[in-house]
């Protein structure tokens, strides 16, 4: 086996939990290496929950080939900015993960992945859990829309626009206000535009419906 990849510790972290919340999202990495999983060929997707100590453990995972032959540079952190922000307001602690206290000399301790969009377009929020044939935004949607919202408004974001993409599993869905499809395309757009201009955040906002054969969405996309 060469790779091993895993989404993990993707929370906050210990000290920065709600009061009141018992789950530990830095638990997941304890319980990794108690399963001996935690290799020369592991690679964790997101890791915001992870702190020194974990990246110290993940820079000596040994290999388990069976010649021995490991790349000799531990586990691997896979790093995803963008959807980190936007949904708990912070990201690995990067600059942990590349120190060696130890080894002051050696640059790069954890190799690190940038995870880079296919397109310009990342998706930012993805709008699921409406209820049969139901255009309405739940409590959930209303916050992940929020949450873009607040994302634009950090120094340095710039975004040309945004796309908000409905999946429908109907043969043709329909962009008009007569299906489901085009109801939801016209909601969620309906909405965003209002939370942004109520911060006074001019963004051009287009939309689309295509056919799925997965989950009903609507998908939130930043176009650079």
């Amino acid at each position: 086996m060469d790779a091993w990849i895993i989404h993990l510790a993707e929370g906050v972290r210990d000290g920065d939990r709600r009061s009141g919340d018992g789950f530990s999202s830095r638990g997941e990495f304890a319980t990794l290496k108690s399963k001996g999983l935690l290799t020369d060929a592991t690679l964790i997707i997101h890791g915001t929950a992870l702190e020194r100590e974990d990246f110290a453990a993940m820079r000596e995972a040994q290999s388990i080939r069976s010649d021995g032959m490991g790349d000799g540079r531990g586990a691997k952190l896979i790093w995803s900015p963008l959807s980190n922000l936007l949904l708990y307001g912070e990201t690995a602690n990067v600059y942990e993960a590349l120190a060696d206290r130890r080894r002051p000399l050696r640059r790069v301790v954890v190799p690190l992945i940038v995870q880079i969009a296919e397109s310009r377009c990342p998706t930012a929020a993805v709008l699921e859990g409406y209820a049969p044939g139901s255009a309405a935004l739940e409590p959930h949607h209303e916050d992940m829309l929020k949450r873009v919202v607040d994302f634009l408004q950090r120094p340095g974001a710039s975004v040309g626009s945004l796309q908000v993409i409905v999946w429908s599993n109907s043969a043709e869905p329909d962009s008009s206000s007569r299906g489901i499809a085009g109801q939801r395309l016209e909601t969620a757009t309906a909405r965003l535009q209002e939370l942004l201009k109520a911060v006074n955040r001019s963004v051009s906002v287009r939309g689309s419906t295509h056919n799925t054969r997965g989950p009903e969405r609507v998908e939130i996309r930043l176009c650079m």
